[in-house]
């Protein structure tokens, strides 16, 4: 198995693994954090993971800032 690497990709954001931030994705505002598994959204939603995965998507493509 290969290394996880989700601490590298926090690093690339300037942030740290379990450290709390805000991400504006289109003018509307996520609390989240990095973990081990990767973009951990805080949301009631039915739909975290894919809400997770697609704030990870914005950062990396430049659609989402922190």
């Amino acid at each position: 198995m290969q290394e996880n690497k989700m601490k590298q990709v926090a690093n690339l954001f300037g942030k740290e693994l379990c450290e709390d931030f805000t991400i504006n994705f289109y003018g509307r505002l996520f609390d989240v954090t990095f973990d081990e598994d990767g973009l951990k959204v805080f949301s009631d939603t039915l739909f975290e993971d894919e809400l997770s995965r697609l704030l990870l998507e914005g950062l990396i493509l430049g659609n989402a800032v922190i």
